[in-house]
């Protein structure tokens, strides 16, 4: 079961929804009118989610915690909002290919940790967001191994 959604406006209230359909595999939001931050409950029922793409909205705030009940995400298109914080509910998603949050305002760290378990990981793009140095560099060998990586800002 998949739902698209473009060139729309939505109101926020329109995600709580989700949550009656727990069997979603695929959600297109892109350029949907969408701006507010994300509800968590609609979010954190939907494990059998392998596709989501919220850009080039005006959502806002930090991710929801329950982003790492996503385990089954195999592409997670955030990019072109206001999201801000750090990415660390991400790390659990170990059936990500392919991540875009380019344009936001997240704290990355330079070493990548957070991807480090990650080993479907292929390609990320993070351009205009902020990479920060870590103050304490734990060497641990990341799993994924890029194809395509974008970090510029």
């Amino acid at each position: 079961m998949s739902m698209a959604v473009e060139q729309t406006s939505l109101g926020i209230n329109f995600l709580q929804n989700f949550g009656a359909m727990p069997s979603l595999k695929k959600i297109d939001l892109s350029s949907s009118g969408l701006s507010g931050t994300l509800p968590t409950e609609s979010f954190c029922q939907l494990k059998h989610l392998e596709y989501l793409d919220i850009s080039e909205n005006n959502l806002k705030g930090n991710l929801p915690e329950c982003f790492s009940n996503l385990t089954s995400l195999e592409i997670l298109d955030l990019s072109s909002n206001q999201f801000s914080g750090n990415i660390s509910c991400l790390r659990n998603l170990t059936s990500l290919q392919e991540f875009y949050l380019s344009n936001n305002n997240f704290e990355i760290p330079s070493s990548l940790r957070p991807f480090f378990n990650l080993s479907k990981l292929k390609c990320i793009y993070a351009d205009n967001n902020t990479i920060y140095a870590e103050t304490e560099m734990h060497y641990f060998p990341p799993r994924f191994h890029f194809n395509q990586i974008s970090l510029s800002c």
